[in-house]
């Protein structure tokens, strides 16, 4: 349903009522415009909540479920992950926008709906190699921006990480935070 989360290919607002991707009646599909079951943002909505919670709150049904999320950084080992919040905290720091914040808070720092379901602790897991987790980190908007304005600040930070993953062919797992926050549309009650 969420599709690939990090080449960024799914729209601000996604997933409304049947799990296709589409822009509510922005979109030529059939249910453009219907009403739906839930709605779901990702990592994207920080930088376009207003947007989305519009967008959403418009197309949702009485009753319609509204739903949130975003991953936190890669988690591997306690040595890696130093590294990889060294990179991202002050390599590549600066050029990440304000509203990021809110990703790196798990959206709680995010204005939602009033009547919030509770959520369990969740979690994406996968089994990688050093050149797996190089290709993520390269999709990152403030590498982009880094590498525009100032260089590429990846090969420093596979020579910072292999003395620490040891073969670059090795796979190990990688586990990310999931935040996600939901409810179901006000006054649906």
């Amino acid at each position: 349903m969420f599709a690939n989360l990090w080449e960024g290919r799914l729209a601000p607002i996604t997933h409304c009522g049947t799990g296709r991707q589409h822009q509510s009646q922005r979109s030529n599909r059939p249910e453009a415009g219907l009403p739906q079951n839930h709605a779901t943002a990702r990592s994207g909505l920080a930088w376009r909540h207003r947007i989305f919670y519009a967008e959403a709150l418009r197309v949702l049904k009485p009753g319609g479920v509204l739903a949130v999320w975003a991953y936190g950084l890669a988690r591997i080992t306690p040595a890696i992950d130093a590294v990889i919040d060294d990179f991202y905290q002050v390599r590549v720091g600066p050029f990440w926008p304000p509203e990021r914040s809110w990703i790196d808070d798990g959206y709680h720092s995010l204005p939602f709906i009033p009547d919030e379901f509770p959520s369990p602790e969740l979690a994406m897991r996968a089994n990688w190699n050093l050149d797996d987790l190089l290709a993520c980190l390269a999709t990152w908007s403030a590498v982009k921006r880094c590498q525009a304005g100032h260089g590429d600040p990846l090969p420093a930070l596979r020579e910072a990480l292999l003395p620490h993953w040891g073969d670059p062919q090795q796979r190990l797992a990688v586990e990310w935070p999931l935040h996600l926050r939901a409810g179901p549309k006000p006054g649906s009650a």
